[in-house]
């Protein structure tokens, strides 16, 4: 092959064009986003979760709870979330987690699909990343039978992707239904 000196401008410019078709042709970014989960990762009671960021509505500082009495354990009580009245709801009882050894400071991710949003109180929020689809394993060997349906998948670090839509359909969830 000839120097760079001795090719002609013409030759050098075919050269960097053929060389710009062939990465235009090869969509580098689409190819790395592609059959990814973006999610929101958080701990509750040492253990990491996370939930698909299309889910979260917000997430901060837990401000104030209004107790409800005659609720399951996993009913913390009522929050005020911007005017709107939301059940708040302690997945640490529901995912069979150890119970809460002292009151500490609680944060709250607000999730919503198209018919229910809630809060879940989350010990500490991590905050947004990017999951391949198939660093995810099945949770069915992981996890216990009572949790296993709830989760889409876990990661070998032992970060658990909970299902939002299963969880809002659980029926558990339901404090009570009216006919």
């Amino acid at each position: 092959m000839a120097r760079d000196d001795e090719l002609t401008k013409e030759q050098k410019q075919a050269i960097l064009q053929e060389r710009a078709d062939a990465l235009a042709q090869t969509p580098i970014k689409a190819s790395k986003r592609e059959n990814q989960v973006d999610v929101l990762e958080f701990v509750i009671a040492g253990e990491k979760f996370a939930v698909e960021a299309k889910y979260v509505r917000e997430a901060n500082k837990l401000a104030g709870v209004t107790p409800l009495p005659c609720t399951p354990p996993f009913v913390l009580g009522l929050i005020n979330f911007r005017g709107q009245i939301l059940a708040l709801l302690d997945l640490r009882s529901f995912l069979e987690l150890e119970a809460r050894s002292h009151s500490s400071d609680l944060q709250v991710v607000v999730l919503q699909n198209e018919h229910i949003q809630s809060g879940f109180a989350v010990d500490e929020i991590i905050g947004i990343s990017s999951i391949p689809e198939n660093e995810l394993q099945s949770p069915k060997q992981l996890v216990s039978a009572a949790v296993a349906p709830l989760l889409k998948g876990v990661r070998l670090d032992q970060l658990s992707l909970i299902d939002v839509e299963k969880l809002f359909a659980d029926p558990r969830i339901v404090v009570e239904a009216m006919p």
